[in-house]
Formats: C-alpha cells, structure tokens, sequence
C-alpha cells in the first residue's frame, strides 16, 4: 500500500495541465515503451447524404425528409459512416434576430418559441434556441439529448456566434464527443457531430482510482519512484473503433480511467488511460507540444542568428525596443507603461521586473529587476548576447526575458484587435525562459516555456517565431472552442507564420545540427527534414521546425495526407492518426497558400498587405470552433474539409457575409484553392465568390504626418464605406509584420498617441461597410513620431469667392483640407472684426459646411475657419467677404433629370449625364455621390456651359451612385435637382478580364493581340537563371535587354507578373488611360521599380520613362500600381517594368547582378466612332424687375 500513499499524495501536492511543445521530445527511459491500443485511433470520414442512404437503416431515409420538410431542402448534409451521426449540415437556418438570407426573426417571436421574457440576444438565449432547433430535430441529428453537455457559447463579432457542446453522460465526459454550431448573421450555417456515437456503456466503474493508479505503476515499472501528478484520475469514456463493422455501428464506448505523470527532472509530461473494469492499460502517451518617460530594451527579432541578410530570416539584436505594458512600480494610472512602453512619470523611483499587465516573465538565470531615479529605463542588451548574458539590472535581465516580454505582448494585442472580448487576451500569461534544457519550447496549459542553448539548437526564448508558436497552444486552448484543436500545431503554427509574414517556423532553430538536407542560403544553420519515415522532404531555406510554404521545400511539392501525412509521418494522434507536429503540413501550407498565393492571384489581386490582415481576421476569428481540422483515413486514401467543425468549413464561415454559406462567401475561391489544394477542401458548397456588392471595392490612398508623441493620420474617402479600420505594426521588418488593429473610426482621420518618439511606426486602413464586407487595405505608409507637437495650419478659403455677390441665402462654405486637421471650426459675422458672429459651427469633419438657418437677404457677411488637432487650434484663416442676393432676385430652378432613369443598372463607368435645359440658366453644377444625402460627394462638375456632362474620372465597377445637377443663373445657384440613382456595370465595358499574353518567339516577349488588357501570368515569373525556379524564356526583353544572373528565386530581386487593364474596362484605343499592376518580389526597402513604355516595336524601341523609383516598404510580395495614357498611334506598344538595386543607374536597360527587366506587348486599336452628343443650348433670361 505505500505505493498508493505515494500517487495520492502527488494528487494532492502534484496538479498541473498539459504540455504541449514545439517538436516531438528526444527519446527518454519511458519513451521506449510508449504506446496506444489502434483501437483509439478513430479514423475520419465524411459521406454525402446522398452516398449513405441506402446504407441507412431503420427510419433512417424517412427522419431525413422530415427534416427537410420541416426546414427547406437547401442543405448539403455529410454524415460520419462510423457513427451514423451527421458531421456538416451545411444550409441557412434562421435562429436568432440577424439580416441574414430569409432571417425574420425577431425578439418576440425568440419569447413565443422559450416560452421566457427574452429582451436581448445573449449567450444563455442562443443556447436556448438552438437546444430547441436540436430538440425539434433530434430523430435526423441521432443525438441523445441528455447526453449534451453544458454548451459553451462565445460570440466571436458582431455578427458571428460559436457554440460546442461537449458529450458527456452521468457528468462523465466522452473523448472526443463533441457537436459545433456556428450562427453567422442570425442564421445557423454550420451544424454537426464529431466523434459522437450515442453511449450505451454503463457508467460505474469496477476499478477505484487506487486501483487505476497501480495498474499503470506496474505496466511501467513505477512501483518505487512514481512521479509527479498533473491530472488525477478522472473518468472517462473512450470511444474504441470496431473492425469491419456495418455503416453507423463502428464505435463502441470503453469506461476508463485517464491520469497524468511527470517523473522528477523530465520534460515529457505522460497520459495513462487505463480500462475502468479489466485494469488493462490503452496508451501511454507524451501530451507535451513541444513548440514620456520609457523603459526599453534590446531584443532579438525573427531570429537570433545576429546577422539580418532580410525581413524573413532578421536574427540581429534591435536595442532601443519598447517594453509594452510594463510595470513600473508607481501607483495607478501610471503603474504600466502603454503599447509603447511610454507613461507619464512625474517623480520618484521607477522599477520594472518586467512583469507587465498582459506577460510576466521568470527566467532561470535570475530575476530581472531594473530602477531607474529620471523615469526613462534603459534595458540595454548588445547583438551576439545569449543565454545567461545580461544588458545589467539584475541576472535576470536577459536576451530571451526582454525579447519574450516584447514578442508576446504583440502577438497578444494583434489578437485582441480581432477578438476584443476573449477573456484569456486579457489577463496576464508567464513565460519561464532559459530552462536549463535544450532544443524545445512547450505549453503547458497556463505557461509557455523556452529553452536556452545547446545540443546544436539555439535558445528557443530568443526566437520570435517560437513564442509565437506557444502562445498558439495557448490560444488554441482559450479561444471560443474552450479546448485544443487537432492538430494544434496547425493552429500555433499559422498563428506565428501570419504575425511575422514568414513561413519558415523558427528560423535558426538547428544551429550546427544537419538533418541532412544542407545548409542555410545565408550560411547560419541547417535546413529541416520534415519527414519522419520514408525518403527526406527537405527544406530549402528554413533552419526552423518547418517550412509552411511548401515551394520552399526542395521537391516543390504540396503536402497533403495521402501524399505526406499518411506516408511520411509516424503514428500518433494527429489527424491520419499520425505524429501531432508533422501531420499538420497540410494545415499549416493551406493557411500559408491563403495569403502568400491565392488571395494574391485573379480575381482578387490583393497586394500582401491586404492578404495577410485578410488572412489574421478568417483565422482569429474562425478557428474557435475547429475540432479536427480535416478529415482523414488513409486505409481509404481520403480526406477532406467537409464537416461542420473542420478548418475549411468554419473559415468559410467566418468569410460569410449574408448567413448562407451555399450561395458563396467574399473570398471563397481563394478559400477552398488554398485548402484544395493539400486535399482538405470540401466540393460543397460550390466555389463561388459573393456578397458584398454593396461593400467598398476600392482602397483608400492614406498619409501619416509624424509629431510629437502622435502620428496624425488621414486617408481619402472610399464609395460604400461606412467605416475603416486603422491597422498599424512596428518593428524591424517595417509594413511586412502583423498588423494590429488599433480603432475603427467613421471619419478619415486618426491620431494614434501610442508611440514613442524616434520610433518607426507602419499603417494601413481598411475601408469596410460592415464587419464582414471590407475593400483592399491602404497602401503601408510609416513615420517617425518625434520633433515639437504643433497645431495644423492655416486654412484656405475657396467659396464663396472674396467679394461675390448675389449669394445663396444657405450658401455652402468650402476651403481646402489641411494637413494633420482632425476637425475644423467656422464663424459668419457681420463685421470683419467677428464682433458679432451670427452663424458658426464646431467639430467639422469635413472642409465644407452649408450655412443654417438661411442668412439675410441683400447683406453684406464675413466668413472664416479654423482647423483643430491633438496638437492645438490653427489661426483664423484671412476672412472673406460676401453679399447675399436679395429676395426679388429668384435663383435658377431646378433643372429634371434624363440619363440615366432613375434605378438604372449596368451603367458605364464613365456614363453621360443628362437633364433638361432651364430657361435663364447661364451655367450648371452637378454632383455624383455615394449616398442619397450627398455627404460623399465622389465626382462633381461646376460652371458646365450645357445640360450634359460625362463622368471624370471613371466609377468605380458594380457599384450604387446618386447624382443631382441644378442650374445657375445671375441670381446664384438654384436648388438641386430631386436625386437619381444609377448602379454601374458589373467589371468594365464589355471586356471583364484582360487576355493572357502567350510568349512571341520573334519579339522575345510576352504578347497580346487588342483587348481591354493584357496579362503575363506566369511567363516572366522569376528573373533570369535564379535558383529553384527560372524564368522562362529569359530575359523577355524586346531588344535582349539582360537579366542580374544571381540570385534565389523568392529570396532575392524579380519581377513575378505584369498586368495591364484599361480604365474604363473598354478595349485599349489611342488616348485611352491604362493601369498597370506589377507584382514584384522585394529583397529588401532598397529595391526599386521603373516603367518605361514605347509607342513601337519594331526595331530599337524608343523608351520613355512613365514612373521611376516605386519603392519597396521590405521584404516579400510587392504589387506597384501605375495609370498611364496610351499613345496617338494604332497598333502594337510595349511596357516595360524594371526592377533594380538602389545603386543602378536611371537608364531604360540596366545590367546590374540582381537587377530584372520585362517587356510586356499589347495592341492598341482603333476607337469605335460614338453618336454625336445633341448640342446643348444655354438659354439666358433677364432679372426679375424690381
């Protein structure tokens, strides 16, 4: 019996949680006998409604038809053909209040169905409703509804809800039983069971955990020296899969006992599962998952190879580098320094232990304990410092304490920006760092815990990619699913791959270790073999874990799980039933695919910018709710993404935009090619990108104006955008670093007061109409905060013009913007002096304002303005003078509108307006907007000599616009005219897409016949010679033009795809404007892009420069976008892109070693003759007598 005082003491003194680490531990004295029953592996598949019915038995065809006569038969439903139980139905069932497809629900109809005072759609009424949907339907789901546990409910936005619901019976939980719902918009969208099998087993155990406890201590030989317990012995039932058994009936229910152990001295936390009647022990299993004033420190950025060769392999210790939310020792509100490590210190000491409102660090080497008597705290720390090595303030002031509390911090606040409710973003998490151990990091259930050097790895805690990875555990674990997902792996690794916009998983992780597949390009380590079994799957850059791009592998292969999974991994209990970390290879290369390709490629187009904040939104905000992230049986050689709680399924339903998944969401087609690609997809719904169509289309154009302690921002306006999302990042790799968002403001400005001065800080803005319908990112723009805060400046005043005369009573005041305004202030006097102000307005948004009420006729008014920022107030502008009209002096009428009608569609982008002459009129106005109150006036015209005017510049594609005119006579302007609205084409004139150009033997370049535009697709992919993949036809110039010969495809310089596309969507004739857009691959912010373009090609083309110097803001994948107007001449022109170092001379042909020239060349033909616009008379009329 001692051995059982033994393990109940360590019940008592000995709890803990699970670890989880950053690759699989090295073999110990327990590993060798590690093992699990096959028995527990439970195979994944997904069969279609329609496969299985004639496998159903029982009333099983007939609940199926009651439930589509009860719901509608839009539904695409697959069911599980182990447990008979449905694993997706995928439809459109509105539940609660939502404007969702066919939602009427409404607050008194949620009272009418609960049978309850119901006042607001909370947590506890969603559990409700959708208890009563599975009530309702319970013959169809097969679910034992006693068996539902308590459901965890988590509205993840506005309009996107989580649910799952454990299985458990007598309170005793079922391994792996759960049931997702997720509500999208009011609507139920996805619906299903994974691993639910109705249990009939009995519930009473014939072994006590004493019992248990010495079954396990035996089989392993523990009898002397049991170690630590994490979990105490805990009931479960664990579903066992039978061999060769009917559809439905291939589960049955083993009653165990579930403890966890940890023997003194070791890293590798144990999992016991013992049967609860026969003592017989299932598994032994590892579940650890390896992987104003300031206060600043060095830190080490993406890796800590001290050298930075570029943005995705940066391993060089950045000093100066904010410590956010540290503790400062001071009282509240200045006990925690902000965001950027800045708070207001007035006197007195200040210390910081680094442990800080949202990260606590501990490091082994010591305690970090830092105090400073002037406020400011310099950490210090220098390049090539490691391990132990401290900048001073205490031994514990180390490499790995200062770049763990930097690194968490950020990756916790870009989370929060698209989870702002999850409860776990908001505490504080421990990082124990430099744990006398080497070659791995893990989480344990409440800590993330790194490394320090040795045994041919570098120090995990000094490795951004690595913390980033455990925190994912951590995220994985408290997110709105409540429990890890499988393979969580995939989960910590997209976490870090879409912060640091790297594939490469912990870069400078094997040191001196070879894996066999070589070394590093820039010489600081050891590339990784990602097989476990087989031959090698080498990477070809990545001195890390794994490389999520799988065109950085040397076979250029994408991963899926018959191809990799199934073949080049060992068992375990990741998906496939295979090893955790390399079973999540086609998880991991999908997410990567998402940004770095698809969401990069037709129709889209979206620069990295845009694909990556695109990218963090789906992920945060649709990976709550994955169990398994795909399904997998690779006896059957299948696999795929179809139920309701796999990956796939709940990213599209993060997308959705309308509460139904079956008519397409925004990025769809991106979506499943990314996930298609690696196996894990699902063919229904079909592949089709909609919704949206009233959202922004457009990106806006944004400026950051640095200050102070401030950096104002201000972009321009964007039809359909009700609001915009401000993101922002900092840091070494500049614009390509995960972007946070920080606000969402209505307005076109922002002043971000989080900074600190001499740092850089990036920026872009998302316009968006609703949560889920958002247009392409701003361009990045940064500054350095920094230098005096000073007001904006002076305004200038444009109408009504100094000394007009015969004003409008309710005249409009405009003036132009000012830079760095974030409102404005306007006065109207009697006097110049302002002594007596009749009329004023304050906290104006906009430079413009309409005088109310109306003025006095026939007087005489003076006018100014103002603008404000965080900074102070500007001077007044110099006043202007103006004479009202007086009342028998009648303004013009208002003139009817023509063309075109009222509700017209598929209107050119660039239409022809028209309305009815008004007699007296000497001029027109006219205004185009994109509401019906004309706050967002797009396109306007004045002084028009006729009742018509074409569009200019072009609209914007499928869009809704109002326009109005009104006419102007010697009186002023008369009222506008009663509003029109139009909705413009779909795309641009008859031509939606520009033809793909084919190679031209002759002219050695990329050619394209007439046509709305041209594109190269793949043809000049890549530059010259390059390493892993060349560029065809080399160098693709007119006259022979070379490429740089040197270089890494994807690593160094090249240009990737030219595209060009009219403006107006119509084929390309002479005088036409042409846009084109070159995706490019950045070395680095040195990198520059010219165009050139010639009116000819034959023999030696003449060169003219269009734009030079388009400048790279880092690393990666660069779309430039330039307009340019076409020559005079019919026939073939050519463009020319040009992408060079910084040192290559400004010449039409450079021959610089990285430097890549592309000539692309595209028809111009003649222009189709229109119908003569009528003329259009202006009628003049006399004064009214007096």
């Amino acid at each position: 019996m001692r051995l059982v005082s033994k393990w109940l003491a360590c019940l008592v003194l000995c709890s803990s949680a699970l670890a989880w680490a950053l690759q699989p531990s090295q073999p110990g004295s327990l590993a060798s006998q590690a093992f699990f029953k096959p028995e527990l592996y439970l195979p994944v598949s997904n069969v279609s409604l329609e496969e299985a019915r004639s496998k159903l038995k029982g009333a099983g065809p007939g609940v199926w038809e009651d439930f589509f006569a009860r719901n509608g038969r839009d539904f695409h439903v697959y069911l599980d053909p182990l447990t008979g139980s449905p694993t997706a139905i995928q439809g459109a069932i509105p539940l609660i209040p939502g404007t969702g497809v066919g939602n009427t629900v409404s607050l008194s109809t949620l009272r009418e169905q609960l049978g309850r005072s119901t006042e607001e759609v909370d947590a506890a009424v969603v559990a409700d409703v959708l208890f009563k949907f599975l009530q309702d339907n319970q013959a169809a789901l097969g679910v034992d509804l006693p068996q539902l546990g308590e459901p965890l409910v988590t509205r993840v936005s506005d309009v996107l809800w989580h649910v799952r619901v454990p299985q458990e019976v007598d309170g005793i939980p079922v391994r792996h039983g759960q049931l997702v719902a997720t509500i999208n918009h009011g609507n139920l969208v996805l619906l299903g069971t994974e691993a639910w099998s109705n249990v009939t087993a009995s519930a009473r155990p014939t072994l006590s955990p004493e019992q248990a406890l010495t079954a396990g201590g035996e089989r392993f030989g523990l009898l002397e020296t049991p170690g630590a317990l994490w979990q105490a012995p805990t009931l479960e039932f664990a579903p066992m899969a039978r061999a060769d058994a009917g559809f439905g009936e291939g589960y049955r229910h083993q009653l165990v006992w579930t403890y966890g152990f940890q023997n003194p001295g070791e890293g590798e936390r144990w999992r016991v599962t013992v049967d609860a009647h026969s003592g017989e022990v299932l598994a032994l299993e590892d579940d650890n998952h390896y992987l104003d004033a300031t206060i600043k420190g060095g830190i080490y950025p993406l890796s800590n190879t001290e050298i930075c060769p570029s943005n995705t392999t940066c391993g060089t210790m950045q000093v100066d580098s904010p410590m956010p939310w540290a503790n400062t020792g001071l009282a509240a509100p200045d006990n925690f320094t902000d965001g950027a490590g800045v708070f207001n210190y007035g006197s007195g000491n200040v210390t910081t232990t680094l442990a800080g409102k949202y990260v606590r660090v501990s490091d082994a080497c010591g305690s970090p304990s830092t105090s400073s008597s002037t406020g400011n705290i310099q950490l210090g720390g220098t390049n090539g410092q490691h391990d132990c090595a401290t900048g001073g303030g205490g031994a514990g002031n180390t490499p790995a304490s200062r770049s763990a509390f930097y690194e968490l911090n950020r990756i916790a606040e870009l989370a929060r920006g698209w989870l702002p409710g999850n409860t776990w973003l908001k505490g504080q998490l421990t990082a124990n760092v430099n744990i006398n151990s080497t070659c791995n990091a893990f989480w344990n259930g409440s800590t993330v815990n790194f490394y320090r050097s040795g045994g041919g790895c570098r120090n995990t805690g000094e490795i951004a990619a690595v913390f980033d990875h455990e925190w994912g555990h951590g995220m994985d674990d408290f997110d709105s699913g409540g429990a890890l997902s499988n393979s969580s792996e995939a989960y910590a690794d997209i976490a870090s791959i879409y912060r640091l916009q790297a594939s490469c998983v912990g870069y400078g992780f094997f040191a001196t270790t070879d894996l066999g597949c070589g070394r590093t390009p820039d010489g600081t380590g050891f590339n990784q073999n990602e097989a476990q079994a087989g031959g090698t799957w080498c990477n070809a850059r990545c001195s890390g874990v794994r490389d999520a791009d799988y065109l950085a592998h040397v076979n250029q292969t994408p991963a899926t799980p018959r191809n990799f999974v199934c073949s080049r991994c060992s068992s375990g209990s990741g998906p496939c039933g295979r090893q955790v970390h390399c079973a999540a290879a086609p998880v991991r290369q999908a997410a990567w695919d998402l940004v770095a390709r698809d969401l990069q490629a037709p129709p889209f187009d979206y620069d990295s910018n845009t694909a990556f904040i695109i990218g963090n939104k789906v992920f945060y905000q649709g990976s709550g709710n994955v169990g398994s992230w795909h399904a997998c049986n690779c006896s059957a050689g299948t696999s795929d993404g179809c139920g309701a709680s796999h990956g796939y399924m709940q990213w599209l339903a993060a997308d959705d935009d309308n509460g139904n998944l079956n008519d397409g969401t925004p990025h769809m087609t991106a979506i499943h090619a990314a996930f298609n690609r690696h196996g894990i997809a699902c063919s229904t719904p079909a592949p089709t990108n909609s919704g949206c169509v009233a959202g922004p289309k457009t990106a806006p154009t944004a400026t950051a104006s640095p200050s102070d302690g401030q950096v104002a921002l201000s972009w321009s306006t964007v039809p359909s955008a009700g609001e915009y999302w401000v993101m922002k990042t900092e840091g070494h790799a500049g614009c390509d670093f995960g972007k946070v968002r920080v606000a969402t403001v209505s307005g076109t400005t922002y002043t971000d007061a989080e900074v600190a001065n001499g740092r850089q800080y990036c920026y872009s803005v998302v316009p968006a109409s609703s949560t889920a319908c958002y247009g392409p990112a701003a361009a990045c723009v940064c500054a350095t905060a920094g230098g005096p805060c000073t007001p904006p400046g002076t305004a200038t005043l444009s109408t009504p013009a100094d000394g007009a005369a015969n004003v409008a009573l309710a005249p409009v005041l405009d003036w132009a913007d000012v830079s760095g305004a974030t409102a404005y202030e306007v006065q109207v006097a009697t006097d110049a002096g302002f002594g007596t102000v009749v009329r004023s307005a304050t906290a104006l948004t906009s430079s413009t304002w309409t005088v109310s009420p109306s003025l006095t006729a026939s007087t005489p008014y003076f006018w100014r303005v103002r603008a404000v920022s965080g900074c102070g107030t500007s001077a007044y502008s110099t006043a202007f003078r103006f004479t009202t009209a007086d009342t028998t002096c009648q303004p013009a009428a208002a003139p009817t509108l023509s063309t075109p009608a009222n509700g017209a569609t598929n209107v050119a982008l660039a239409p022809a307006l028209d309305w009815s002459d008004v007699t007296g009129a000497t001029a027109y106005e006219v205004q185009v907007a994109t509401d019906a109150g004309f706050s967002n006036v797009v396109r306007s015209a004045n002084a028009l000599p006729g009742s018509a005017w074409t569009v200019s510049s072009a609209l914007t594609a499928n869009t809704r616009y109002s326009w109005r005119a009104r006419a102007v006579d010697a009186c002023g302007a008369g009222n506008y005219s009663t509003g029109f609205d139009f909705t413009t084409q779909t795309g641009g004139g008859t031509c939606t897409s520009p033809a793909l150009a084919t190679y031209d033997a002759t002219l050695r370049t990329p050619v394209c016949g007439n046509g709305c535009g041209c594109d190269t697709g793949t043809l000049v992919n890549s530059r010259g010679s390059q390493f892993l993949a060349a560029e065809p036809h080399t160098p693709n110039t007119l006259e022979g033009c070379p490429d740089g010969p040197f270089g890494f495809y994807h690593f160094d310089e090249s240009i990737d795809r030219v595209v060009l596309k009219s403006v107006d969507g119509g084929p390309i004739t002479p005088g036409k404007q042409v846009k084109v857009d070159v995706t490019v691959w950045c070395y680095d912010a040195t990198d520059r892009l010219n165009l050139y373009y010639a009116p000819t090609v034959s023999g030696f083309p003449t060169w003219t420069s269009l734009a030079s110097g388009l400048t790279c803001t880092g690393r990666g994948a660069r779309t430039f976008s330039h307009t340019f107007t076409v020559g005079g001449t019919v026939g073939r022109h050519a463009l020319r892109a040009q992408f060079v170092e910084a040192s290559s001379p400004a010449s039409s042909c450079t021959f610089g070693l990285y430097d890549d020239n592309d000539d692309v060349v595209f028809g111009v033909a003649a222009a189709v003759a229109s119908s003569p616009a009528r003329p259009q008379p202006t009628q003049g009329r006399t004064r009214a007598a007096r």
